[in-house]
């Protein structure tokens, strides 16, 4: 893989206050592997406390608190807001239906780079980079998923402790134009959806149809990992109708 460059406008303001200890991590680190640089960048700061970063970036833009509580800052410079993050822990809150984010999140600054990227959801969405040197953070070799156009699981035993990761994979499917890992849909027909809200439900269909290249695609997953069946009743119902030919 040739050496990833990160460029985004506020780059070297971060790399100016917080050194060798930030990160650009996620989707933007996927997309840039991809050859399709994001706009978006989510940011991951360690050794520093979530004072310590406000403290630090307050002067010179708008700082939002609204995520304090799981270790995320908004903070708006020269019009663009960038998510600050510490590193987390995410503990699932015992048994029973789950719900989105049903988790005791802990920030740690201290907690290791690579523990973090363990709680997220694809090997294809846990990668980091740092951004002094470009250095890549891949424990998980989500780069050779990204090379093969293949979704696997970062840690397949908390999958199921999140069911909108479930979506999530059709999403990423079919957006990202990537082959499913078969033992996602054994998996994926044995979580409970019903613990969902209708909005975020509503959020992962939209941007399937919005954004897919081939909707379908995204349609196709949802029967696969058993969301239709699950979701969507009286769609999943026609899938198994033979079409009219005069139609």
């Amino acid at each position: 893989m040739k050496k990833l460059q990160a460029e985004f406008r506020e780059k070297e303001f971060l790399i100016h206050h917080f050194g060798s200890e930030i990160y650009a991590v996620g989707g933007f680190v996927r997309d840039l592997i991809r050859g399709k640089p994001s706009e978006e960048v989510d940011i991951l700061i360690t050794h520093h406390s979530v004072e310590e970063i406000i403290k630090i970036i307050q002067p010179y833009g708008k700082v939002d608190l609204v995520g304090k509580s799981f270790g995320i800052i908004k903070f708006t410079i020269n019009g663009k807001t960038y998510d600050l993050a510490l590193p987390r822990k995410e503990v699932p809150r015992g048994t029973g239906v789950k719900k989105h984010k049903d988790f005791i999140i802990s920030a740690d600054p201290n907690l290791p780079i690579e523990k973090d990227l363990e709680r997220r959801d694809f090997r294809c969405n846990s990668i980091a980079l740092r951004l002094t040197d470009n250095k890549v953070i891949d424990p998980f070799h989500g780069a050779s998923d990204i090379k093969a156009k293949k979704i696997r699981l970062s840690n397949p035993a908390s999958f199921p402790d999140d069911p909108l990761r479930v979506l999530r994979v059709a999403r990423f499917a079919s957006v990202l134009e990537f082959s499913v890992d078969p033992e996602i849909y054994e998996t994926s027909r044995e979580i409970d959806l019903s613990g969902l809200s209708v909005e975020r439900v509503n959020e992962e269909i939209f941007k399937i149809l919005l954004f897919s290249p081939l909707p379908s695609v995204g349609l196709e997953e949802l029967f696969k990992l058993g969301a239709i069946r699950q979701l969507f009743q009286e769609l999943y119902k026609l899938t198994l109708s033979i079409q009219d030919p005069l139609f």
